[in-house]
């Protein structure tokens, strides 16, 4: 019988893969929001309507972010 060692838990690949899948997802959202900026000037909406598209925007590159620093704090404990 062969002994396998458990393998060794490496959290850079994790930490890796986290950036990776956040830049991904803001690079999707961004696109769809950058579509629907693109949809509503079409249909004439104020500056003001395209605007609030901003937040929702910022709110999430910042929670990526957030979550990024929260893992790399708990991996690293």
């Amino acid at each position: 019988m062969i002994y396998s060692p458990d393998p060794v838990f490496d959290g850079s690949k994790l930490q890796e893969r986290i950036e990776t899948v956040s830049r991904g997802r803001r690079k999707q959202s961004d696109d769809d929001i950058d579509i629907l900026k693109a949809n509503l000037k079409t249909q004439r909406a104020t500056k003001a309507a395209i605007e609030v598209l901003w937040g929702p925007t910022f709110e999430q590159h910042v929670g990526w972010k957030k979550a990024i620093v929260q893992i790399t704090k708990l991996l690293e404990e």
